[in-house]
């Protein structure tokens, strides 16, 4: 009698290990994807609270901005103060008195990331933090805009 479904102890072996592998695969996958969604989700949420900095800075009048808001830290609201914090640089453009550059930073604290060089969420660049050089933090949500006198 001729036999349908034999598998040696082989075939077995390595359909079973073929399926774990893929299992794990699919596992890796479901826990990446909730943790970008988790970074998406937080880098919107920064992005939102730095576009409402951008316009209370924008409300405020011209000759008291520099001395109002540069390097001011900020808490973000809808993050905790140790998951996020905010600094706006600003400063004059082109050596110009009536043309500011206002940058707002936020660095986030997204899953088990940092999310910016912030990396203690400080608002204070501290050693090692500044990873290109330039004397400022640097964070993915940067938002940048001029602003100018209005005579």
């Amino acid at each position: 009698m001729r036999r349908l479904f034999s598998f040696t102890l082989l075939e077995v072996c390595l359909a079973i290990f073929i399926f774990i592998l893929t299992l794990a695969g699919l596992l890796l996958f479901y826990l990446n994807s909730q943790e970008f969604g988790e970074i998406f989700s937080s880098t919107l949420r920064a992005l939102w609270e730095a576009q409402k900095m951008l316009e209370m800075i924008r409300g405020t009048p011209f000759s008291s901005i520099y001395a109002t808001y540069n390097n001011h830290i900020f808490d973000v609201s809808g993050f905790t103060s140790y998951e996020a914090k905010g600094i706006v640089y600003v400063e004059k453009e082109g050596g110009r008195n009536d043309l500011l550059r206002v940058r707002v930073v936020i660095c986030f604290r997204a899953g088990r990331r940092i999310i910016g060089e912030d990396l203690d969420l400080d608002g204070i660049l501290d050693a090692g933090e500044d990873v290109n050089g330039n004397e400022r933090i640097d964070s993915p949500v940067e938002l940048v805009t001029l602003v100018t006198s209005r005579y």
